[in-house]
């Protein structure tokens, strides 16, 4: 079936190896969305679908999937970086010239 990777849905969940049971494609095995006709009967589902036998495409799209997030939270990171380093600029040049209002101040009194 496969090769051990675990394909991610557009939901980001792990996949799940399910049977068909159609006439068909009578036992052939698929990769699906987790919360596809589940007992609840109420969860969403993102329609995922990949014949178990479509290893090499799924791979290389597992990977790819995997990539795009990793580059997503790496940019998510970087704003974040970016937003504390401005703050501590504002931060900084505002003791700045707190410090140097203060020395000014105490200079004049001498």
């Amino acid at each position: 079936m496969g090769q051990g990777i675990i394909p991610i849905c557009k939901f980001g969940e792990m996949a799940v190896v399910k049977m068909a049971r159609t006439p068909k494609n009578s036992e052939r095995y698929f990769w699906g969305c987790r919360n596809y006709k589940n007992e609840a009967g109420n969860a969403m589902c993102c329609n995922y679908f990949k014949w178990c036998n479509q290893e090499n495409d799924d791979e290389r799209d597992v990977i790819i999937e995997r990539l795009r997030g990793k580059i997503c939270d790496l940019e998510n990171a970087l704003k974040a970086s970016k937003k504390k380093i401005q703050l501590l600029v504002a931060v900084t040049g505002f003791l700045s010239v707190v410090n140097i209002l203060m020395f000014c101040v105490f200079w004049l009194k001498w």
